[in-house]
């Protein structure tokens, strides 16, 4: 959605922003004045101590547990238990991409604290950390 300020108009998109300046009269054509700025994506959030993030495709699912696959087809065990009970997850369906953020126990499996929507493809995931 454009936005008009200071006699510009300012549109925004992914990773760039466009500035159009408004001149000339009103009888003659303006032209616009582009100026493109690329936009630095914000570093992410440092995580608590033992914390993890990762990025997969809810493959199962079986009450509040489920496997994802990561983008490197490597599958993890998570519980959702504590997302769900704190109100910190989506609503959580086979095949969709997710991130989950939690800390893993000593069996393996990712205690899930918060299960958000992840982009579609893998290409646009952030690294697991």
């Amino acid at each position: 959605m454009p936005v008009v300020a200071d006699g510009r108009i300012f549109v925004a998109s992914y990773k760039a922003l466009t500035i159009f300046e408004l001149g000339g009269s009103a009888a003659a054509e303006p032209e616009p004045a582009v100026q493109q700025q690329s936009l630095r994506q914000p570093a992410p959030a440092e995580l608590p101590p033992d914390s993890h993030e990762i990025f997969g495709t809810i493959e199962t699912i079986s009450g509040s547990s489920l496997t994802l696959t990561t983008r490197t087809g490597q599958r993890v065990g998570v519980d959702t238990a504590d997302a769900w009970r704190t109100h910190h997850s989506v609503v959580l369906l086979v095949g969709e991409p997710v991130t989950v953020f939690g800390r893993y126990d000593r069996s393996g499996v990712l205690r899930a604290t918060s299960v958000l929507h992840a982009k579609p493809s893998p290409i646009g995931w952030p690294p697991d950390r």
